[in-house]
């Protein structure tokens, strides 16, 4: 008989009763035959456990009474992996997956041990025809996000190896699990803590895989301009501080982004007097202090267990 490997979906949420549910079935409908689904209910107080347990009996249900933040739920999420598990798919609750995802994402680095991980093509749920993104990465001397994103017209049909798209989207080999560390990095709490375990898988000698036939639909708005710019301001504490500390972290040239840095911060002081309020500014200069103050007086390379 052919070995199928074990998978472990992981799928923490925070009060979106109707996205889990309609990402959990998703999940039940995938044609993968070996698979086992931890969901972690990291705070819900709007029904979010009771629904999940009636639907989904046979998932293994983690109820959080308090909000932990990203990084912590998901780490709740990993503790309850069974030990048997030969990967483990870290998923978000606002994403609906297609039945094939998982068949291909294991399929495609099943056999090639230069692999740690897989990613998917992420497809906007209100447009599929638009690309969210396929495969992603930080610029290591600025510290920019790139994306490949556009129209799905073709160019994102092929394999490539990435540098992100772990958190939220990923398969990830156990094996390189129990080598680079089963848990995020919590000094993170919300946003970054996925590219940081990205960065971890390929530190440690592995190449992560953008698998094209493999499409996630995500229930992120399509935005103009304006409003996305006033979105990132509502996060822009975290967002600031965190990519900071990303950098510290994975940079060997982070003298270079320190250098650079003046330039993010009139670009943001402009934004946020255009776009937002005294209020978003002043989280985003806190966060930048809380980030350069991480950096720069208690920086120590973090203990994963």
């Amino acid at each position: 008989m052919e070995r199928v490997p074990k998978v472990s979906v992981v799928v923490p949420t925070y009060n979106r009763k109707k996205d889990v549910l309609e990402c959990l079935q998703s999940v039940a409908d995938t044609n993968y035959p070996n698979l086992e689904v931890v969901v972690v209910t990291n705070g819900c107080v709007d029904g979010s456990a009771e629904a999940i347990r009636e639907a989904f009996p046979h998932f293994k249900l983690i109820d959080v009474k308090e909000g932990l933040g990203s990084a912590k739920a998901t780490n709740v999420g990993i503790k309850n992996v069974s030990p048997n598990a030969d990967y483990m798919f870290l998923l978000d609750d606002d994403t609906v997956m297609k039945p094939n995802v998982i068949v291909d994402l294991v399929k495609a680095i099943d056999d090639k041990p230069e692999y740690g991980a897989a990613t998917v093509k992420v497809l906007y749920f209100e447009n599929p025809k638009l690309v969210q993104w396929a495969g992603a990465s930080v610029g290591l001397y600025t510290g920019i996000n790139y994306m490949n994103d556009g129209l799905d017209d073709g160019r994102f049909d092929k394999f490539y190896d990435t540098e992100g798209g772990i958190g939220g989207t990923g398969l990830i080999k156990m094996d390189v699990v129990k080598k680079i560390g089963y848990y995020y990095d919590e000094i993170y709490y919300y946003y970054y803590e996925d590219p940081d375990y990205a960065m971890r898988i390929i530190n440690a000698g592995y190449k992560i895989l953008y698998v094209p036939t493999a499409k996630i639909l995500h229930k992120i708005p399509l935005l103009s301009a304006e409003e996305g710019k006033k979105r990132w301001l509502e996060r822009a504490h975290w967002v600031a501080r965190n990519k900071i500390i990303f950098m510290r972290k994975h940079s060997k040239c982070f003298p270079i982004f320190v250098l650079l840095y003046p330039v993010w911060f009139l670009l943001y002081t402009y934004q946020g007097l255009r776009y937002g309020g005294r209020k978003e500014l002043l989280n985003f200069y806190k966060g930048i202090w809380s980030g350069f103050k991480w950096s720069f007086f208690d920086y120590k390379k973090p203990i994963i267990n």
